[in-house]
């Protein structure tokens, strides 16, 4: 069952329009026409599409209790065939195509961390497709999003902490499959 809670683990205050849903092996299912962040509150942090939803993953990074946070982003329905940017630059206004771009309208993202040997971690979501995030799921998809990364301790992290689907018509479920629970933190 999901409950809502009042504030974020690290104590960080929510914003008027944010809540945070605590997941324990069960699902919830992100309505895309409501953004957490819009595109231009997400172009002020670098990302070059609206974030819909933050997931926070616990972890230890550098010997600390932190949480390492992914956000969903979608990039609009209308993509370019070259593909769009996956990161701005705010102080210049401006696309930074040449760190990497999406063909797809959903992209998962590194929001407060960085992989050891990426610029930035990114995995596309595809319809019909899932992503499963955790210690023993896709070793390919851990490395994009640093999940596997030595300068950490992942061990807070279940085996299978959660995965993402999106259906063919754009819904976008994330399920907990941790003892621990996943929280993501929404639109209210």
């Amino acid at each position: 069952m999901s409950e809502i809670i009042s504030n974020k683990k690290n104590n960080e205050s929510l914003q008027e329009n944010e809540q945070v849903v605590e997941l324990h092996n069960n699902s919830l299912v992100l309505d895309s026409d409501h953004a957490l962040r819009t595109i231009e509150e997400a172009r002020e942090q670098a990302f070059n599409g609206k974030i819909l939803a933050e997931i926070e993953l616990p972890a230890k990074v550098y010997g600390q209790d932190l949480d390492k946070t992914l956000a969903i982003l979608d990039f609009s329905k209308d993509i370019p065939e070259k593909g769009k940017a996956i990161l701005f630059n705010p102080s210049i206004k401006k696309e930074l195509d040449n760190l990497g771009v999406t063909r797809s309208r959903y992209g998962l993202i590194t929001l407060n961390y960085t992989p050891e040997e990426l610029l930035v971690g990114f995995i596309d979501l595809r319809p019909e497709q899932t992503v499963t995030i955790g210690r023993s799921s896709d070793e390919h998809n851990n490395y994009l999003l640093g999940l596997n990364d030595a300068r950490d301790d992942n061990s807070h992290l279940s085996r299978e902490q959660l995965s993402i689907h999106l259906d063919k018509d754009n819904h976008i479920s994330i399920e907990d499959h941790s003892t621990n629970g996943t929280k993501v933190v929404i639109p209210k």
